[in-house]
């Protein structure tokens, strides 16, 4: 079965549906499925999910219209407008009594908060994650905080403790069995190697980065990936595979509308313009 059979199952299942709380169900499972592995129409599922939820009130599908939206509008660099939503939907969640997604609103903030540079409140937003997910035994999304943590001892010039988190991160995925993408957290272990000058250990975690991306159909990370193997051999001085890369990276920000990733390719290519 291909990826995309299970969307057009939805799809199918959408436009035979006549009642609006079967509707509103499978408006956030289509979006959720295609938060990742295409983000336009994920959100354009999201906004219809949004106003069929709105009248009469239906408080799950608001929350997971406004949280879906919230992810694909941070990915677009539209921090603000996120941070809104994903406020409106923290809040319904809490009345809702859904503590597990309680737990990844609080992460989705924190990730906000740290892309507009404010690093207190978003390790505070990701300690309060931690704590929810260590009293629930949520090990999917301990799995998640403990990235975040780890990226933000990154940005703020700590790689030893950032990579220690990093660790435990791929550790809970390994210890509890998860069927977890550790893309991202490969390479954030290659940008400690990168950062540290450790060149080919740095392409072995970007390289397997990339296959784990490949493997879960994430555009996403696969360009990040890409991006950063591209400044791998680039600080190696092999311009003409680093300038291949970065190519491959901005075709894919652009198919998936990363306007704040794109803007990071873009500048490794103007190098050589």
């Amino acid at each position: 079965m291909t990826a995309q059979d299970p969307v057009d199952q939805m799809k199918h299942q959408l436009a035979q549906a006549t009642d609006q709380t079967t509707q509103i169900k499978i408006l956030i499972e289509l979006s959720k499925y295609l938060v990742k592995a295409n983000p336009n129409q994920s959100y354009h599922y999201a906004r219809r999910l949004e106003q069929l939820a709105t009248r009469p009130q239906h408080k799950p599908g608001l929350a997971y219209a406004w949280t879906i939206q919230g992810i694909l509008d941070t990915r677009r660099g539209n921090y603000e407008t996120a941070r809104i939503k994903f406020l409106k939907a923290l809040q319904l969640f809490k009345n809702l009594g859904e503590v597990a997604s309680v737990a990844q609103l609080y992460t989705n903030l924190g990730c906000v908060y740290d892309y507009q540079g404010d690093y207190p409140k978003a390790l505070a937003c990701h300690y309060w994650a931690l704590r929810i997910q260590q009293k629930h035994g949520f090990g999917k999304g301990l799995f998640m905080t403990l990235n975040n943590i780890g990226l933000i001892h990154e940005v703020q010039n700590e790689p030893d403790l950032a990579y220690g988190f990093y660790l435990q991160a791929i550790r809970v995925r390994d210890s509890l069995h998860l069927e977890a993408d550790i893309s991202s957290k490969l390479c954030n272990l290659g940008n400690i190697h990168l950062y540290k000058d450790q060149l080919q250990e740095a392409i072995r975690y970007y390289q397997q980065a990339l296959e784990e991306a490949q493997q879960w159909n994430n555009l996403y990370n696969q360009s990040m990936a890409l991006n950063n193997l591209g400044s791998a051999y680039e600080r190696m001085g092999q311009n003409e595979q680093a300038l291949a890369l970065f190519l491959q990276a901005k075709s894919l920000k652009e198919t998936i509308d990363d306007q704040e990733g794109l803007s990071y390719v873009l500048m490794g290519l103007a190098k050589y313009t």
